[in-house]
């Protein structure tokens, strides 16, 4: 911030002060780009993007009829698994899919594709990280737990929609009370 843009009860506004505020001004003004418009309201501007591109980032899930796949990430450095293949694939084996016949709901019609991990319960580091589609992120093991990349809901077509949660690689750490009950944390990495 420049202080020397602040005026002073009865200090005169000079050009050189004036064209500072002006400059200041420009500065903080929003552009729009290619795709991008700006609309001027008395409440703010609004910004719209009628060029819309994905891009891959960890962690991406793809939903196709009843399987997904999901791209590479790492939580703690771990890369998670799909039936015991890692889910960016291998040299002999492609990415695996995961496949479900009907996706596990709750009563609202909610679903997700989770990461599962396991720790050991000395250290609390992961034993084991896999890709899960289930109908509830509560675990019942202190040892394990669930983090959310994507969540699945019924539309009313019959057909299942995706909503991305997760857009980075994790961390994970857990809070361990001396009843042995842990609480378990992700971040962004």
């Amino acid at each position: 911030m420049d202080l020397s843009l602040f005026v002073r009860p009865g200090q005169r506004i000079t050009a050189a002060l004036w064209n500072k505020l002006v400059a200041a001004y420009r500065g903080a003004r929003i552009l729009a780009g290619d795709g991008i418009t700006l609309r001027q309201t008395p409440d703010g501007t609004l910004i719209s993007c009628s060029v819309w591109r994905p891009w891959n980032h960890p962690f991406k899930v793809t939903l196709s009829g009843t399987s997904a796949t999901v791209s590479k990430g790492l939580i703690n450095g771990i890369e998670p698994t799909i039936k015991d293949v890692p889910i960016g694939g291998t040299e002999k084996a492609p990415p695996p899919k995961l496949q479900f016949k009907t996706p596990k709901l709750d009563k609202e019609g909610r679903g997700w594709i989770a990461v599962e991990i396991v720790c050991e319960q000395e250290k609390w580091t992961i034993e084991s990280a896999t890709i899960v589609q289930i109908d509830t992120l509560e675990t019942d093991d202190p040892a394990s737990a669930r983090h959310p990349l994507a969540m699945i809901r019924e539309q009313l077509s019959g057909s299942l929609g995706l909503f991305q949660i997760e857009y980075f690689n994790l961390q994970h750490g857990a809070s361990v009370r001396e009843s042995g009950a842990a609480r378990h944390f992700f971040w962004p990495a």
